[in-house]
């Protein structure tokens, strides 16, 4: 039993049994195919047929109908029943029935029948003609007999005909008949001498051929298949157990002793298998291949030996270019003036593009991004000389377009390979908000100010870093504002491409980053990072991928401090004030004054002005601090409001002003004017008493 179950087994899984299984598997799928198409193409002719048929019916009945005496007709024959016993009224009615009728028996159609339709809302009509074919078996309906619309799709096409001038409508029923034959009806407008219509005659056909031709045509299709399917699986049986089946037979089993025991091929064994010439090199190749297997297993063996020591390199690589670009973040925690993250992904273990980042003192910010050419070990070499040069240079002191000038003349000596780096360099007063870069040949940045969307910051660009000894390069300055944030990249952004060979491009770049201004550098870098995988989708990255986003939000020099209105800025007004404090060494008394004046004169500018920008200037003399508030928002003078009366209870006491006159209370002097579009507060606090 066991070993019937074997050979079974072995026939299912033979290659001549899967093969004949496949071949009758398609010739069946051919066959619902072709059937289907078939059987479609079938029923539209003939449903085709059926409708030509009902309305050269339809348009010849007609003409029988007088469509300016339908109201006459149903008001004089409406007593009838509508049988051919019972006698017509109208002789001129009985003349056009007779012939109607005549009509409906002589083109086998089962009825024949005019009908005056409700236009109110097309739910009911009267029956004004009703002919019946005599083997019908249906019984015709009485002049005037009232009966509602059967469904939608004729109510539909009588509103058609009545309202937007269908001349003919056709209804084909073939399933759903609750016992009735399939058919079609045809449905014609008659019109009265004025061009309206004021009746629609219906003419009903059989359609019983459709359903036996349909399934003789079935009939027919699986008995031919059937036959094909026989005569085609005996000749390919015989024919593939000669040429196929035996000599696959014969190479497996010499392949399966090779496996076994790698030596050299059986020849005679192999020698004239078969007259297909792909079986004979099968079999030939079955010899090669032990040597060839044996002398690539030797090859793989060095080369994994090979491949592994490069990748140790590799990947001490990579970790040692990971450590030299910054990577914790926020890099400098005490800093509240700006926020700062960068990202790079290389496209291999290790990449050519790098950022870098570094204060160059309290009040100097340097920041760039470069892109090497090439990639791998010889781009990550270059990046990292190119990157310790820039540093060297700016810590130097000098000015930007002089630290590409002189970063070109190193990096241009022993450059034997060619390489060189596109860079773009700046460097921010965190006093005065100017910013000064220089460009060598790379993307233009982002540059996102107060409030706005993201714009390129376009300027003609300077040559490559290391392309040209003596090169020289321009430096360039804007006046950035609380709320300005620069965004640069390398080319791996912009030229990520996708499986239809689409690049990003700088317009999808702009969109992505403007999709929400508000959020953090961190977020927006990471969040970029996403829509680039989820365009490029399965496509593997060429190129990497760079970016570096730095967000300003105060610059201050010694006596103030320039931020947006916004809910978070007070607390680095906060800090603005502590630092002048501490620098005075004034006592916690006068700092809590000054910070109780902060919290209330801010929070109005910010709550209640619609201010943009705010300026808060601490001057600090031997005996007095002065704190000026200047602000864009509405003009607004808050000496002139009246102080509240705090002798009443709560209750009484109308709301506002307290903070205000706390304000008045603290200080030795208030003073305001609003000078060139300008709110300007200043408010006195007395350090020492007035001698």
């Amino acid at each position: 039993m066991k070993n019937k179950e074997r050979k079974i087994k072995t026939l299912i899984s033979g290659f001549a049994f899967r093969m004949i299984s496949g071949i009758i598997l398609w010739f069946l799928l051919l066959t619902v195919i072709v059937g289907a198409i078939g059987y479609v193409k079938f029923t539209d002719s003939l449903t085709e047929e059926y409708n030509d048929s009902a309305f050269r019916t339809a348009d010849s009945a007609v003409m029988l109908v007088n469509g300016d005496k339908i109201d006459e007709y149903l008001n004089t024959e409406k007593d009838r029943d509508g049988s051919a016993e019972s006698p017509f009224v109208s002789e001129e009615y009985s003349d056009r029935w007779s012939r109607m009728n005549i009509l409906c028996q002589k083109q086998n159609v089962t009825l024949i029948y005019v009908i005056k339709v409700d236009t109110s809302d097309y739910g009911r009509f009267e029956s004004v003609f009703n002919t019946v074919n005599a083997e019908s078996g249906y019984a015709p309906w009485a002049v005037g007999y009232t009966r509602n619309t059967t469904n939608e799709e004729y109510r539909k096409i009588y509103r058609d005909i009545y309202e937007n001038g269908l001349d003919h409508g056709t209804v084909v029923r073939t399933d759903g008949l609750n016992g009735r034959k399939a058919h079609i009806t045809s449905l014609v407008p008659i019109k009265n001498s004025e061009g309206r219509v004021s009746a629609i005659l219906c003419v009903e056909r059989p359609m019983a051929e459709l359903a036996v031709g349909r399934r003789e045509y079935l009939q027919n299709v699986v008995l031919a298949t059937l036959v094909v399917i026989l005569v085609s699986c005996a000749c390919l049986a015989l024919y593939i157990k000669r040429q196929f089946a035996a000599p696959i037979e014969k190479i497996s089993r010499e392949a399966t002793r090779f496996a076994k025991e790698p030596s050299p091929a059986d020849k005679a064994m192999l020698e004239n298998i078969s007259k297909i010439s792909e079986l004979r090199m099968l079999a030939e190749s079955i010899d090669k291949m032990k040597n060839d297997t044996l002398r690539h297993v030797e090859e793989l063996t060095l080369a994994t030996a090979e491949k592994e020591r490069m990748a140790v390199e590799l990947s001490l690589a990579a970790a040692i270019q990971s450590n030299i670009l910054p990577s914790q973040f926020p890099p400098y925690p005490h800093r509240r003036d700006f926020d700062i993250y960068a990202s790079m992904d290389a496209a291999k273990e290790v990449g050519g593009d790098f950022y870098d980042f570094y204060l160059l003192d309290e009040d100097r910010l340097a920041f760039l991004v470069a892109d090497v050419s090439g990639k791998g070990i010889p781009a990550a070499l270059f990046m990292m000389r190119a990157k310790m040069t820039i540093k060297a240079l700016a810590e130097s002191g000098a000015d930007v377009h002089v630290i590409l000038s002189k970063a070109n003349e190193k990096l241009c000596e022993k450059n034997e390979a060619g390489m060189f780096v596109t860079t773009w360099l700046g460097i921010v007063d965190m006093k005065t908000g100017v910013l000064s870069y220089a460009n060598a040949g790379h993307n233009p940045p982002l540059l996102r100010r107060r409030q706005g969307t993201f714009e390129y910051l376009k300027t003609r660009p300077n040559f490559i870093l290391a392309g040209i000894d003596g090169a020289s390069y321009r430096k360039n300055e804007i006046q950035l504002l609380p709320g300005a944030e620069i965004f640069l990249y390398t080319d791996g952004v912009t030229e990520a491409t996708n499986m239809n060979q689409e690049l990003f491009g700088e317009s999808r770049l702009q969109e992505a980053l403007n999709i929400n201004p508000e959020e953090t550098v961190e977020s927006r870098c990471k969040n970029l990072k996403r829509e680039i995988d989820r365009f490029v989708g399965d496509v593997e990255q060429f190129d990497d991928i760079t970016m570096l986003s730095i967000r300003f939000n105060s610059f201050q020099d010694e006596e103030s401090i320039i931020t947006q209105a916004d809910p978070e800025s007070i607390e680095r007004v906060w800090d603005f004030i502590n630092r002048q404090t501490k620098k005075f060494e004034l006592n916690s008394k006068i700092t809590n004054r000054a910070q109780i004046v902060v919290d209330e004169i801010y929070s109005n500018i910010q709550l209640y002005s619609g201010a943009k920008m705010a300026q808060v200037f601490c001057t600090i003399d031997s005996d007095r601090m002065i704190l000026t508030f200047k602000d864009d928002g509405a003009p607004f003078n808050p000496l002139k409001v009246q102080d509240p009366d705090i002798t009443v209870t709560l209750e009484e006491r109308v709301p506002g002003g307290l903070g205000l006159l706390m304000v008045k209370k603290m200080a030795s002097d208030l003073s305001y004017a609003y000078e060139d579009g300008y709110n300007v507060l200043a408010v006195t606090i007395q350090i020492e008493p007035p001698k």
